[in-house]
């Protein structure tokens, strides 16, 4: 089973990604977590631009969600909203269909005591209305009492939820799940 974790923050040493790093290493044997990390490098999304060849880095973010079984997306939130990189993402998606009935979990990480839920919820609302099966959701807050000097999260709860989080992903995932 293939897993595609998608972080919508750019930056290096970033919460969200370190979240996925967890989801990576909580995976049952058997399961392989691909970090994407080319949003970077897209291009803004331009109607014009797509059709049956689209840019070459779209056309590869497309083929690793056809080939995942599932997605987990993690986002900060800037101004109560979600981060123009990953919202420019999946407008380059909204037509193209490789999210449709897709299982995918959402998580956030932000420094305030609600952990980002306000952009964790629009982006669960954005890719239900994309047809996408969110499964399972987790808003985390960031503080430095629960991330060691590198970033990474070594708070027991934030490691035991993200892990419960990936099981849950990979239950909806199966053939058998419905």
């Amino acid at each position: 089973m293939r897993i595609l974790a998608i972080s919508g923050s750019l930056q290096a040493a970033s919460s969200n990604t370190a979240l996925l790093r967890i989801a990576a290493a909580s995976a049952p044997d058997g399961v392989v977590v691909e970090h994407y990390d080319g949003i970077r490098d897209l291009p803004h999304f331009d109607p014009d631009l797509d059709g049956p060849e689209p840019p070459p880095g779209i056309a590869d973010l497309r083929a690793r969600l056809v080939a995942a079984d599932a997605v987990v997306f993690s986002t900060p939130e800037y101004a109560h909203a979600l981060p123009g990189a990953l919202k420019d993402t999946l407008d380059w998606l909204v037509g193209s269909g490789e999210l449709i009935d897709k299982p995918v979990a959402v998580m956030s990480a932000s420094p305030g005591l609600d952990g980002g839920k306000i952009a964790g919820d629009a982006l669960a609302t954005l890719l239900e209305v994309m047809s996408a099966r969110v499964v399972a959701q987790l808003a985390v807050g960031a503080t430095r009492s629960k991330r060691d000097e590198h970033g990474d999260f070594t708070d027991p709860d934030t490691l035991a939820q993200v892990a419960d989080l990936v099981l849950v992903l990979v239950a909806a995932s199966t053939p058998d799940a419905d």
